[in-house]
């Protein structure tokens, strides 16, 4: 096993520990109002791991492809890596690494867009809440 497959091993590991430990607390988070922001902002920050070894795993498998179409995926935009693994996957019939990928990339898509989506939708209404209490202690 090279240096690069022992940290992906790692990585996996801490964000899987990571995602065991920090998922009940962020969605405990959700549930009152008050704590909805930082519920929905743990959720974004805890796709980051998942999807920094969702990219070491995609560089591993295509690096063990093919050398030429690594660097063309890095080189594609560092994020390019990720769709050159799953065509490869595809060409190759890996369908277990296809679903370990795909399960990855869905988990970091989820985690991120709605736990902006919750935190967004939560700052908006604690700052209606203050302008309503602003308004009304006017009057």
């Amino acid at each position: 096993m090279s240096i690069v497959g022992a940290i992906a091993n790692w990585i996996r590991l801490i964000s899987n520990i990571l995602l065991l430990v920090g998922l009940p607390i962020c969605l405990v988070l959700l549930i009152f109002r008050k704590t909805r922001v930082q519920g929905g902002l743990g959720l974004y920050f805890l796709s980051w791991p998942v999807g920094l070894w969702l990219w070491l795993a995609c560089a591993l498998y295509a690096l063990s492809v093919s050398v030429f179409w690594t660097i063309a995926g890095i080189l594609a935009g560092v994020l390019g890596i990720i769709p050159i693994a799953v065509i490869m996957t595809l060409i190759r019939r890996d369908w277990e690494s296809l679903a370990n990928l795909m399960g990855a990339l869905i988990i970091v898509l989820i985690f991120r867009y709605f736990g902006l989506w919750i935190a967004e939708r939560a700052a908006e209404r604690r700052e209606q809440e203050e302008a309503d209490f602003r308004a009304e202690a006017e009057t």
